[in-house]
């Protein structure tokens, strides 16, 4: 489980950086604290075929269409 106030900073930091990276390992509830945080944010898994074949395809594209609010799993 997160500590929730200090996963409700990157909500703040979102405000202001164009990209947020968070690491960490396998299974450890990184997407779940994302989601709550960012529910209004559209989410591609690259673990899904398709989706990283779209990416892999044309990733400007990708990148030009879906620039804003978007999470990458």
């Amino acid at each position: 489980m997160f500590i929730k106030r200090d996963a409700e900073k990157l909500r703040e930091y979102a405000k202001y950086f164009e990209v947020i990276v968070v690491n960490g390992p396998r299974q450890s509830g990184k997407t779940t604290m994302l989601r709550d945080l960012f529910h209004d944010y559209y989410y591609y898994n690259l673990e899904n075929p398709s989706t990283l074949r779209i990416i892999e395809s044309d990733p400007q594209v990708f990148v030009n269409e879906k620039c804003n609010n978007i999470i990458i799993i």
